[in-house]
């Protein structure tokens, strides 16, 4: 074949591919206009397009038993678990009157504290008013 053959056979698959390419954003624009046709008739009874159905996270509740088992269990030397005031270290023997002071029948509301590059460095429990052990 010569060059001149080679030069038209290229160029006649340019062009079929490119009006392939023309048609088929051509069908899939009418399809997307008739997909907005078709919304704008199911929605145009509704007050309001979006729908927010997000529910909040729920409070996980801890008992008093459990927060005495979290200080035994505590090895992390930079990790502190503060209870009503009383802040207990990791790997630290806790004085028995401390931990006298934790009612072991009431609910404690959990929070956790980071520092800024995102490492847990408190576990703050606080009694919940009203509730009585975990659920």
């Amino acid at each position: 074949m010569g060059e001149n053959s080679q030069q038209m056979i290229f160029l006649s698959v340019s062009v079929i591919l490119f009006v392939a390419a023309c048609l088929i954003s051509l069908r899939l624009t009418g399809q997307i206009t008739e997909t907005l046709h078709e919304v704008a008739n199911v929605t145009k009874g509704q007050t309001r397009s979006v729908m927010d159905h997000s529910k909040g996270s729920k409070t996980v509740l801890y008992s008093g038993t459990e927060v005495v088992l979290m200080i035994h269990g505590n090895t992390d030397a930079d990790l502190s678990i503060e209870v009503g005031g009383a802040n207990f270290k990791g790997r630290e023997d806790h004085d028995e009157e401390d931990l006298r002071n934790i009612n072991l029948h009431t609910a404690y509301e959990i929070k956790y504290i980071r520092n800024t590059q995102g490492r847990l460095i408190t576990i703050s429990f606080n009694e919940v008013v009203g509730e009585a052990g975990t659920p």
